[in-house]
């Protein structure tokens, strides 16, 4: 996105969190000014606690980012506008910081908040807080993005008729420039997280009944993870003798792995399904590869339509997976997908920054 707006002629300064050097991965950076900032964080602590939603994300409120306003806005610089992208939450206190200073400001949230995971606290009084926080953030910003037509429509029935509106996330079609030749065995592939949150119990489940019933399996079949993995799904994953953790890699190589795939996995829990449309949709609708959706009713469901494998249930996801190896099931190609290339996005967002810099 930042890319795409600095090609429309915006000077675009992106401030972020200085990451660990053991989560880093060499990219090249987009066209514009990165400034990584040191960070109290919480969660990078050597603290006997395990990822997701452990103990740690309740040392502060609203998360275990808060640790990185302070130093955001000593270093930010004086802008036109400032856009905070959320998760984490935290990061729209710089942007009421900013608002009250006078300046323009962009709220996003790139996931639900109190209508998702990342909202729900250990405590009452935080959710409470949480729902009054998210009131303010609305109530105070230019504008509010959101990432699905479900939750915007949500948004305005509960906050009135504010500039509220879906700009989704993309795919960038520089990435799809050489298409890989495809595995030999049939792969299933994974981009994503696994953890607390976001919990592959249906998919492992579904992958036992698979290996229980073709004893071969490990020969003609294959499910691969790119990204980050808890050490109990690494643990329950790895005893299947056809898994493969790849871990974190880079766009490229991450995009590389996916061509070459057969089906694409998308998994949300029945409390994000109501309104979340993960980034990762976008490329696996450019791949042109089949998507099996473990979900329940939701905005994903109902933007895929007939676009998409469904199940919901371990049986059912074998089912789909068997009957895909089989070539049983045909999913036709998603239509006008050129509309999701970042390119298009950014132009939408570009109108946006103009009307809140004019208004």
């Amino acid at each position: 996105m930042t890319k795409y707006l600095k090609l429309s002629g915006f000077e675009v300064d992106v401030f972020t969190q200085k990451i660990p050097s053991k989560y880093r991965i060499k990219e090249k950076e987009d066209v514009v000014n990165v400034h990584r900032i040191f960070s109290l964080d919480p969660f990078h602590l050597p603290l006997p606690l395990e990822g997701g939603r452990g103990k740690r994300d309740f040392v502060s409120f609203p998360d275990n980012k808060i640790g990185f306003i302070p130093f955001l806005i000593n270093n930010l610089k004086k802008e036109d506008i400032y856009i905070t992208s959320a998760p984490p939450v935290s990061i729209h206190l710089s942007g009421l910081y900013l608002k009250k200073k006078g300046y323009k400001w962009i709220a996003e949230f790139r996931d639900p908040y109190i209508d998702g995971p990342i909202g729900k606290y250990l405590f009452r009084f935080e959710n409470e807080l949480g729902r009054k926080l998210e009131r303010i953030i609305v109530e105070n910003a230019d504008a509010v993005v959101l990432l699905s037509p479900g939750l915007e429509k949500e948004f305005k029935k509960r906050y009135g008729n504010r500039r509220i509106l879906t700009i989704t996330n993309g795919y960038d079609e520089k990435d799809f420039g050489d298409l890989p030749e495809k595995e030999d065995k049939f792969t299933l592939t994974y981009l994503g997280t696994l953890n607390k949150t976001h919990r592959p119990d249906m998919i492992i489940e579904a992958l036992k009944i698979l290996n229980e019933k073709y004893k071969n399996l490990r020969e003609i079949f294959s499910f691969k993870v790119i990204g980050y993995v808890i050490d109990e799904y690494l643990k329950n994953l790895s005893v299947l003798p056809f898994f493969h953790y790849e871990g974190y890699l880079s766009r490229k190589e991450a995009i590389k792995i996916m061509l070459k795939s057969h089906l694409l996995l998308l998994i949300l829990t029945d409390e994000e399904s109501r309104f979340a449309i993960p980034g990762k949709t976008f490329n696996y609708l450019r791949s042109g590869i089949p998507i099996l959706l473990v979900s329940g009713e939701g905005s994903l469901k109902e933007f895929l339509g007939d676009y998409a494998i469904y199940a919901n249930t371990p049986l059912k996801i074998a089912e789909k997976i068997e009957m895909m190896m089989n070539n049983k099931i045909k999913i036709k190609k998603f239509p006008n997908v050129e509309e999701y290339e970042w390119e298009n996005i950014g132009e939408k967002y570009r109108r946006l920054i103009m009307e809140c810099v004019k208004s």
